[in-house]
């Protein structure tokens, strides 16, 4: 039989997926043994920490499972060390232990090394040769022949048996993540959900106080308490509906609704906030309609105003502009400000969850959840519209985009 005709019978007996490594190296052994009549064959792995060397497959049942340590001087380690085939004949046989003849034949006995480029797997011993001549001139070079072979294929086999146990690892992992991901979350829309009510209840009595004969000075301080609890019912409902929003659990409710009469009325709604900061909103645009969700571009226009308003030097102006675009069908909405623009390597990242702008020109200390434009994201990509941030000269611009032609009240799948 040819060197060939040897690789393709081990390269079969590799490549049969009806068995275990264990089984696979166990018919290798017998192959050796029977084509090239060694009566003693194993077969030894090193372990994945590199510090044992045990018999993986024999033709004796009875030594597989035993182990010597890699450092231990012995015929299979300096075979490893030297990574060449070692052959023990009788005169160097008494630098090592005489074997044993009540179970071996021979005092002659060949190690090979099993190496993969240059990382150690094992060894394969052969010593009861039939012929030891015939062997050493005939078929001693097609077992080094192979040899390379076995390795790859038991390197090959190793490498996916640890990718499959790092990935049942790392499953177990992101099950875990998951379930302690769901907890948190549940417990803090919990939370949230129930601060929406006593958040309500605290702006409707300050609002009341507005009916009382207050001084100028109290008026101003009420009002100051009603736009931050109106902000943090903001952060809240933000909180609740990104969620539902991601999960698409929410339906897009549309309806003919003038934007432009929308941003008017979201931008007074702020004008307590826009007196303090000293802080004009030039309105450009004309009455146009559009079918959206009234509620939830509303709150999508707030968000960018008082994101813009929080990032805008006192006496400066905000721009809003309402624009059609006769190619698209679309509306254009604009919001320009003056507070220095975004910093290059945000521009893409303002949008993500929990993404706050920090520089060092700031006069004030912002506060935030970090969600409020993740919010505008997600409503305006729900009403198939698009949305982004670039700079300008004196500031920041965002840009909404949303689509003129959709005349259906058709609720998103959720």
């Amino acid at each position: 039989m040819t060197i060939q005709e040897h690789v393709y019978n081990v390269v079969k007996i590799f490549t049969d997926g009806h068995f275990s490594l264990k089984e696979r190296l166990s018919k290798l052994i017998d192959y050796i043994s029977g084509q090239f009549s060694i009566k003693r064959c194993s077969l030894m792995l090193i372990d994945s920490n590199g510090i044992n060397i045990e018999v993986a497959a024999s033709t004796n049942p009875n030594i597989i499972g035993i182990m010597r340590r890699t450092s231990d001087v012995c015929i299979s380690t300096i075979a490893l060390v030297e990574k060449k085939p070692l052959w023990i004949d009788k005169e160097a046989r008494t630098f090592f232990r005489t074997l044993d003849k009540s179970k071996y034949e021979s005092t002659s006995s060949l190690t090979i090394p099993l190496m993969f480029e240059e990382k150690r797997i094992g060894v394969i011993n052969l010593t009861d040769f039939g012929d030891i001549e015939g062997f050493l001139k005939n078929h001693m070079v097609i077992i080094e022949e192979i040899s390379p072979i076995v390795a790859a294929f038991i390197h090959s086999y190793s490498a996916i048996v640890s990718c499959q146990e790092l990935k049942e690892k790392l499953d177990n992992k992101e099950g875990q993540l998951l379930e302690i991901d769901k907890l948190k979350t549940d417990l803090i829309n919990f939370i949230v959900h129930d601060l929406k009510t006593p958040i309500s209840v605290i702006i409707a009595n300050l609002d009341m106080l507005n009916y009382e004969n207050l001084t100028d000075s109290q008026s101003e301080l009420v009002n100051l308490c009603i736009d931050e609890a109106e902000n943090l019912k903001r952060m809240v409902l933000n909180i609740l509906d990104i969620q539902k929003l991601e999960e698409a659990r929410i339906s897009i409710l549309r309806e003919e609704v003038d934007i432009f009469e929308l941003l008017k009325n979201q931008i007074r709604s702020l004008g307590g906030l826009l007196k303090r900061r000293r802080i004009t909103v030039e309105l450009n645009g004309e009455p146009t309609t559009c079918y959206i969700d009234e509620n939830l571009i509303g709150r999508t226009i707030t968000n960018i105003l008082i994101n813009a308003i929080e990032h805008s030097p006192e006496d400066s102006r905000i721009k809003v502009t309402l624009q059609h675009n006769k190619y698209e069908n679309s509306i254009v909405l604009k919001f320009e400000d003056e507070g220095g623009g975004i910093k290059e390597d945000m521009l893409d990242k303002i949008f993500d969850k929990y993404s706050q702008v920090l520089d060092d020109v700031k006069t004030y200390i912002k506060t935030s959840t970090g969600l409020g434009l993740t919010f505008c994201r997600l409503v305006v990509e729900a009403h198939g519209g698009r949305i982004w941030a670039e700079n300008t000269n004196k500031g920041a611009l965002f840009t909404v985009v949303l689509p003129q032609d959709f005349k259906k009240i058709i609720p998103d799948l959720g």
